[in-house]
């Protein structure tokens, strides 16, 4: 009978679409003639006006914001009427949410990101900015199956508001132009963004840059841009950058109305290509300044509106990492001098017959997280944000329990004596669809074959079903225990199988937490509340709780071989050691509390922490600034160290060096150690005694950001890991990998929900269970697998891999033997009413459209001779869209961002991506 429900399912949902039913629940009415160039074609589009419903601000720049639900079909943003005035707005960014807070379309104050779950920023205004210029063709989905149930506006209101006293309140806004009729093409944004901003007093031609591997897989094509900063910022240029090439795409001054002016000319972004910003400030004022906020603060974003494939491409992406120091040496002259202004605020409307590059906004997640800079404003992703998961702060994901412990990557050290050479200059044997033969479908290509290393391969493709089994235990840990948790950002399982979590209480890692490295709030004093909590692996109790008044901003756990307890603290740029049980006095401390520094008796916002159980030598990963691993002596004496930040051309990924070492685990039986390079979104492994380079995981569907990975020695080698939101690429999930072969035997998730910002994870030594902790929602999970089962698991190919179990369900009781033939019967019996019924509401629609008229005539405009029905003809009215040639061999790409929530100056919004966490 499954079969009979999914074909009534699926007739229903064609007859709605079918039939204009009315969607009381959402206020849009259709266009009139006088307002908009769509008037001219009757019903097929109308509007919906998102405006403030009479507020009145309580302080100055406060951001509020206000929802209302979107179409309940699927419908095309093609155009945006903004209804606001620089009088009372600084600004205002519109946003997609999948949720929006208590579900209410209320107003509330949003200083972050707005959205629950993943969000999409779909316009920004300021400064009296025109409507933009959207080709024909090209529309924002929302509603329907797009993922976006909620359109927000968010409103930086300005500091002197006193026109609105003795009125009724603002009605500021947005009016959409939209239609139900589905767009050869999908419109989007690609936002680039600094929060790694530091403008001297009485300065000019400061510059903060932005630089980043396009590699999501269909082509975009920017038609315009908008250049965003405060008083301060001169002007602002984009590049694209291809083999070693640069080209300016766009160049505006942020003094302009700050609308979405046309790009001259058409581009086309490709897989491989690095976009780029730079954006210069000249200050005049008596103090430094840096990202922020307020208008006494500064930005820079640089958003490239883009057209791209409408199955294939995504709807939003960013990049936020700072570009290194010597990259723009290559950049063409000219970006110190501001440009003329264009004619009119909207320049010369582009030709309708194709969509013509511009460049927009695109989400400011990838990257800030990526580099997780706190440097002058400027941090990884928070771990609390919603952006790379949270808007600039997307947390890390650290390893745990079978791990050694984690650690982020930071900027290049003086490597001591005996330290090994990172490896450089490995080929990239990486291809895109368009450059792979038919044959490399199905052969494992080499990823990396360094010097003495291992040769790692992507798995084969496969559709066998897969052996190796994961599940989440409902109900864990148990409720009414009474503990608030905050970011959970570190787990661990001890010998006992009691599971221990670091978490940072009511003190969330935002974009307030540091400038530059050092810690803003530590006059503060530490966290007051208990940061330890350990938990019975059984039953999910609290067992007991330490930690108050001793850390200030908490990260890694790890536990050793006997029990003690180690811990990494962000803010205090400090390591410790721990008895078994914790509390007390610790063992250990290394670095010196609340100064970040690069030398050996420093670290800067250390990540995660492994010990050898052989040796009792210890690794850290001295993550988010220095982007190295050091190795000490049980004694804690310094005894080799490696790795730095990636430098040069970002399209290479060289071994021995780090974009963010966020997760450090002990692979013991092999003598082994790897580190989860999360912004690389890859998992290197280096021999414990020397730090040579043995292998690299660098599959893709990680998604290009990979937070935490721990280890198991059970059937010959197991790595878990869990990758972290990655502009919508791939899903964020875990990971079950055979260590020696590097071959994927399972993908997974909660069957309940799924995963938004894993930051760590852990598993128990017989890797049968296995435990997830998160920083938004603040959770952990509990897994249970059939590890040590079997010697040998069958791999299973990523990209085909089902995660929806109720899906598979469903399928499978599709297929069913015992119940084939009576299905058989059923739909046969019920095909000829369905379809007659399909043929009456066809011929319903086609009269109410006229298409039965022996006059073809119609009211609005006129028909051409070769105007002949067809279903292009009633499906995409907007004529004169010539087809824009893209990739066809890219293969299958998220349409929607994972790094929903960014603000408009992406890295400072303490809900996305501003630190490290």
């Amino acid at each position: 009978m499954a079969s009979v429900y999914f074909l009534l399912r699926v007739v229903f949902v064609m007859l709605w679409n079918l039939f204009s039913l009315s969607e009381a629940r959402y206020y849009y009415q259709p266009i009139s003639r006088s307002r908009t160039q769509y008037a001219r074609q009757d019903n097929d589009y109308f509007t919906m006006d998102i405006l403030m419903p009479g507020v009145k601000p309580k302080t100055p720049e406060e951001y509020l914001c206000y929802a209302e639900a979107a179409p309940l079909r699927d419908a095309y943003i093609v155009n945006f009427e903004p209804r606001a005035s620089m009088k009372t707005i600084h600004h205002m960014l519109v946003y997609g949410c999948t949720d929006i807070p208590n579900n209410e379309e209320t107003v509330g104050a949003c200083h972050g990101s707005p959205c629950l779950g993943k969000s999409n920023i779909l316009f920004g205004w300021a400064r009296d900015a025109a409507s933009p210029d959207i080709p024909q063709g090209v529309g924002f989905h929302v509603g329907g199956a797009s993922g976006i149930n909620y359109i927000m506006i968010q409103m930086h209101y300005g500091d002197k508001l006193d026109h609105l006293k003795g009125t009724s309140g603002d009605h500021s806004g947005i009016s959409l132009i939209m239609t139900h009729t589905p767009q050869p093409y999908i419109g989007g944004i690609y936002l680039l963004w600094s929060g790694d901003i530091n403008i001297p007093a009485h300065s000019t031609n400061v510059h903060s840059d932005i630089a980043c591997k396009y590699d999501s897989s269909a082509n975009i094509h920017p038609f315009a841009f908008r250049a965003h900063a405060h008083d301060l910022g001169k002007v602002i240029t984009g590049y694209l950058i291809r083999n070693g090439e640069w080209t300016v795409i766009a160049k505006g001054s942020p003094k302009w109305p700050q609308a979405f002016y046309p790009i001259g000319e058409s581009y086309t972004i490709q897989p491989g290509d690095i976009l780029a910003a730079r954006c210069t400030y000249d200050s005049d004022k008596d103090i430094a300044t840096y990202a922020g906020g307020t208008h006494n603060d500064e930005m820079c974003n640089m958003y490239l509106m883009y057209y791209t494939d409408a199955t294939r491409g995504e709807a939003f992406q960013e990049c936020g990492r700072p570009a290194p120091g010597s990259f723009f040496s290559s950049a063409p002259p000219g970006y110190n001098t501001v440009p003329s202004l264009p004619t009119s605020s909207q320049p010369e409307t582009h030709s309708r017959n194709r969509p013509a590059p511009v460049d927009t906004w695109d989400p400011y997640y990838d990257y800030a997280n990526q580099q997780g800079y706190d440097k002058d404003g400027q941090s990884y992703p928070q771990e609390g944000s919603n952006v790379d998961y949270v808007s600039p702060s997307v947390e890390d994901v650290g390893g745990g329990g079978g791990r050694g412990g984690g650690g982020r990557g930071g900027e290049d050290r003086e490597r001591p004596e005996g330290t090994p050479k990172p490896v450089d200059n490995i080929p990239d044997t990486d291809k895109t669809s368009s450059q792979a033969s038919d044959g490399d479908a199905t052969q494992a290509a080499p990823i990396i074959a360094p010097g003495n290393g291992d040769t790692v391969t992507q798995p084969p493709t496969s559709n066998k079903m897969q052996s190796f089994t994961v599940s989440d235990v409902d109900g864990w840990p148990s409720s009414g225990s009474g503990v608030t948790l905050g970011q959970v950002s570190g787990i661990a399982v001890d010998s006992a199988g009691n599971v221990h979590i670091f978490h940072r209480a009511s003190r969330p890692w935002d974009i307030h937490s540091f400038q530059g490295d050092v810690f803003t709030q530590s006059n503060q004093g530490p966290i007051i509340n208990n940061t330890n909590i350990k938990y019975d692996s059984n039953t999910g109790k609290v067992l007991s709780q330490w930690g108050a008044n001793q850390f200030f901003l908490p990260h890694g756990l790890s536990i050793d071989h006997e029990d003690n307890i180690w811990l990494t603290d962000v803010a205090m740029h400090q390591v410790f050691k721990y008895p078994p049980g914790g509390a007390g006095t610790p063992l250990l401390t290394l670095g010196t509390k609340l100064e970040p520094g690069d030398d050996k008796n420093h670290f800067c916002k250390p990540s995660d922490v492994t010990v050898d159980p052989k040796t009792g030598n210890f690794f850290v990963s001295d993550g988010y600034c220095n982007a190295r691993v050091m190795k000490f002596s049980p004694e804690g004496k310094l005894l080799l160290q490696w790795g730095h930040q990636l430098k040069g051309m970002l399209a290479s990924l060289p071994v021995g060096q780090f974009n963010l070492p966020h997760c450090i685990t002990m692979v013991s039986d092999k003598n082994q150690v790897c580190v989860a390079d999360r912004e690389a979104g890859r998992i290197q492994c280096f021999s414990a005694d020397s730090g040579d380079f043995t292998k690299q995981f660098n599959l893709p569907e990680f998604g290009g950001r990979l937070y935490a990975v721990a280890y198991s020695s059970a059937s010959g080698g197991l790595l878990y890991a869990v990758n972290g939101p990655s502009n919508g690429v791939k899903p964020v999930q875990g990971f079950a990998l055979n260590y020696t072969s590097t071959e994927i035997l399972r993908m997974w998730e909660p069957h309940s929900q799924k995963f938004e910002k894993p930051h760590d994870i852990a598993c128990t030594p017989d890797g049968k269970l296995v435990y997830v902790a998160e920083i938004g929602p603040n959770k952990v999970w509990k897994f249970t697998t059939n590890a040590g089962n079997s010697t040998h698991f069958t791999p299973v190919a990523g990209e085909t891999q089902a995660t929806n179990t109720s899906l598979n369900e469903r399928l499978n009781g599709f297929t069913s033997d015992s119940s084939l033939g009576t299905t058989t019967i059923i739909v046969a019996v019920l095909a000829v009413p369905i379809l007659l019924m399909l043929l009456v509401a066809v011929a319903i629609r086609l009269h109410a459209q006229g298409h039965f008229r022996l006059n073809k005539k119609r009211r609005n405009y006129k028909v051409s001779a070769g105007d002949k029905f067809s279903l292009g003809s009633l499906l995409h009215k907007r004529n004169g869209f010539s087809q824009v040639a893209t990739d066809d061999s890219d293969p299958d790409a998220a349409q929607w961002s994972e790094e929903s929530d960014i603000e408009e100056y992406s890295i400072l919004n303490n809900t996305k991506r501003t630190q490290n966490l």
